[in-house]
């Protein structure tokens, strides 16, 4: 496999690299569903925020930080999918397969 390959079962609530699980926490794997449900497209943090805990709900941007942390760890070399957006949030960057 080209190790890019990234699998999100949303009603089994898993997400696979390469086939491999990831063992995400429910945080994380949120996060990657909403970011991957909206590649190129940056997600503010309120909006991240409210996606992840609803509203109202205390938090603060440091707890995204983490589960952003977390997912890119967990993510590996794919990690470079999860783009911080310097005052806005986050965004999803599919990497391109191969022409056709």
């Amino acid at each position: 496999m080209d190790g890019d390959s990234l699998e999100i079962r949303a009603l089994e609530h898993d997400a696979f690299r390469d086939g491999v699980p990831l063992h995400l926490t429910d945080g994380e794997f949120r996060l990657l569903a909403l970011l991957a449900g909206n590649p190129g497209q940056a997600i503010p943090l309120v909006q991240i925020i409210e996606a992840l805990h609803g509203t109202p709900y205390a938090s603060t941007t440091r707890a995204v930080d983490v589960l952003v942390w977390g997912l890119r760890k967990k993510l590996g070399p794919a990690a470079g999918r999860v783009q911080a957006v310097r005052g806005v949030g986050y965004c999803f960057e599919p990497i391109p397969g191969p022409p056709q």
